[in-house]
């Protein structure tokens, strides 16, 4: 009886270590490793690209928070004058020839309440704040929104929006002239040549 338990025992024990086991030891054993040295090595990447990025930053002297604006454009009507000629480009008229031969310092008239269909590159042109180049409509001041008032749909001849409160207009009156894209090429209607400045829009 006694021989058969530690026969039983012996046998338990040899199984337990089998080469089976044995293997499944190892390859467990393998596994910590490599997740070890997997940890190491991107701990170890992570420090470096930290400290690449740090010293980037530092050698261009900013640290990643939001800077404080470079440059400040008065964008009032009285610090963005057009006292050159006018240029008015009617329906059908060519929109894009008034462009390129306009001027610093001109303005291009827009019929009101015509669309005017392409896609219109504005070059770059050597213009400065004295001499702005202003595309607006034929429309005059009187009957646009004051200087800093928000432009409503009622000048565009729109008393109100399906599911939305009445503008509550005091005219309803398409006094706009209209851009818009006809397809050609990705983007549009308006595309500004690399460098171009000084335009402005008013009532468009």
């Amino acid at each position: 009886m006694v021989e058969s338990k530690i026969f039983r025992m012996s046998r338990s024990i040899s199984s337990a270590y089998s080469p089976t086991t044995s293997c499944y030891l190892k390859r467990a054993c393998l596994k910590s490793v490599l997740l070890i040295v997997g940890g190491i090595l991107f701990a170890t990447s992570v420090a470096f690209g930290s400290e690449r990025s740090n010293s980037s930053a530092a050698a261009s002297g900013f640290d990643g928070p939001a800077e404080l604006p470079r440059a400040y454009v008065k964008s009032s009507l009285l610090d963005t004058p057009s006292p050159g000629r006018t240029r008015v480009v009617k329906r059908g008229g060519d929109l894009q020839g008034a462009i390129e031969q306009a001027a610093c310092g001109d303005t291009i008239q827009l019929e009101a309440a015509v669309t005017f269909a392409g896609k219109f590159v504005f070059p770059y042109k050597k213009c400065d704040d004295s001499h702005w180049i202003t595309i607006r409509t034929s429309a005059p001041d009187s009957a646009l929104p004051t200087e800093g008032a928000r432009l409503t749909p009622c000048y565009a001849g729109v008393a109100s929006l399906p599911g939305r409160p009445d503008f509550h207009c005091a005219l309803v009156k398409n006094v706009l002239a209209k851009l818009q894209f006809d397809g050609r090429g990705r983007v549009g209607p308006i595309v500004f040549a690399p460098g171009a400045n000084h335009f402005r829009f008013i009532g468009l």
